[in-house]
């Protein structure tokens, strides 16, 4: 591994030789070329065409979701724009291309990435920010390259166990985690003394409890599926549920729903901003919600748990989704270099700065004793030593829409249990 190391840093350097006498190759003012890509429409134009326009070999593409835009005028967009830049005083002949992708949708992320691969590999990115769900199908996919082939693998003690995971599709590592984001639950400061911490302590109390029961993932009745002892996955690995589990789980809910205990909105809520609002407004006692939207709001008189307990002794279940850095690099050369860019992007120091002002969760402990508010790194600190990621797609793709649909049933088109149960369980028998 020594021998191979040594021999790509020693390619990579006579690259770097040879670019350097390039009278094209030479070092810019501003070092970093942002080229800004709209969010996807219908408009399939969006999408990169068989045609790429150049394949430059001394640049450094990276494409980025719109929130790390570098070009924006956000702190996040400042904080990671410098860093690109002390990147590049490393390398001033190398300059680096960044496009901006929307997540989802036609021209989106891993549109845009499926689309390239298959008609213009050159027309690749070099580095790209994926969320955990974009990374799996795109490592599924064959367009990334796993992480280990390239640069020796860096100790998963640096990062929280379900960061590590993270970044592993089938157990090959394919990038470096970057941020977190962790489902907590929520609850006034004022409730400190009198908060119910076990789920059943809650059916029986007066408090309230709001959540995104339209969420396609599904995540917090799968929280309380799995917090209950549900499986998710039989012995041969395929996706299944437990009925007599989920049973369980729905007829609390819908008996909390016709106590009033779970308001109207959150059968309606459709968007992250429903939740956001909730919690501004205190429009429930408690809330599930992800850590984004909780630092997004600023989070006043709140605090934090990872969720519910079981009979107050069982440890909860606590579902963390990611932003990972990886390589589908189309040039060999270039895919180490990548790595090497990623990592210096997820150093701790520069990685408490950035998550605090994105709204996320560091994915190295060490990060968070950099964190301004010493509070707040602890609570999220405790809670991110427990988390564990979302289920991989090849459950998930199939749990999730049959939790998501019999949930709604229950509470919005106040569906019978038993029926929601046994829909559930059909659908995902579908082949």
């Amino acid at each position: 591994m020594v021998k191979l190391l040594r021999l790509k840093t020693l390619i990579l350097g006579i690259i770097f030789l040879v670019s350097a006498c390039n009278p094209l190759a030479q070092p810019f003012n501003n070092p970093v070329i942002v080229s800004t890509t709209a969010a996807p429409t219908t408009n399939p134009t969006t999408a990169i065409t068989a045609t790429p326009t150049i394949s430059q070999p001394n640049i450094l593409r990276l494409w980025l979701p719109p929130q790390w835009d570098p070009n924006s005028d956000s702190s996040t967009g400042r904080l990671l724009k410098n860093r690109l830049n002390e990147f590049q005083t490393q390398f001033p002949n190398l300059p680096l291309e960044i496009r901006i992708k929307a997540v989802d949708g036609v021209g989106g992320m891993l549109d845009s990435l499926t689309t390239a691969s298959a008609a213009a590999p050159l027309a690749l990115p070099d580095l790209v920010l994926l969320s955990r769900p974009l990374l799996e199908a795109a490592a599924q996919k064959g367009i990334l390259h796993p992480l280990n082939s390239y640069i020796e693998t860096p100790d998963q003690d640096l990062w929280y166990p379900y960061a590590h995971q993270l970044a592993l599709v089938q157990n090959n590592p394919y990038g470096i985690p970057f941020v977190g984001d962790l489902l907590i639950l929520a609850y006034p400061q004022s409730m400190s003394m009198e908060l119910p911490l076990d789920w059943n302590e809650w059916l029986s109390s007066h408090y309230t409890l709001g959540f995104n029961a339209n969420d396609p993932q599904a995540a917090v009745i799968l929280t309380l599926y799995l917090q209950a002892g549900g499986r998710i996955q039989d012995d041969q690995g395929n996706p299944t549920l437990d009925g007599d589990i989920l049973t369980g789980i729905l007829e609390d809910l819908a008996l909390a729903s016709r106590q009033g205990k779970i308001p109207a909105w959150v059968a309606q809520s459709d968007n992250p901003q429903t939740i956001q609002q909730a919690l501004n407004e205190h429009k429930a006692d408690l809330i599930y919600l992800w850590s984004s939207i909780y630092l997004q709001s600023g989070h006043p008189g709140w605090n934090i748990l990872p969720g519910f307990y079981q009979k107050n002794t069982t440890p909860t279940i606590c579902l963390a989704n990611g932003w990972v850095w990886a390589s589908p690099s189309p040039q060999a050369d270039k895919i180490s270099l990548s790595f090497q860019l990623a990592n210096f992007l997820s150093k701790k120091e520069f990685l408490a700065k950035i998550s605090e002002t994105s709204a996320g969760i560091p994915t190295q402990p060490d990060a968070f004793k950099l964190w301004k508010n010493q509070e707040l790194a602890a609570n999220f600190a405790s809670i991110s030593a427990i988390a564990q990621p979302l289920p991989s797609l090849t459950i998930s793709s199939t749990i999730s829409p049959a939790l998501h649909t019999a949930l709604l049933a229950v509470l919005k088109d106040h569906t019978a249990v038993t029926q929601a149960v046994s829909d559930a369980l059909a659908a995902i028998k579908k082949p």
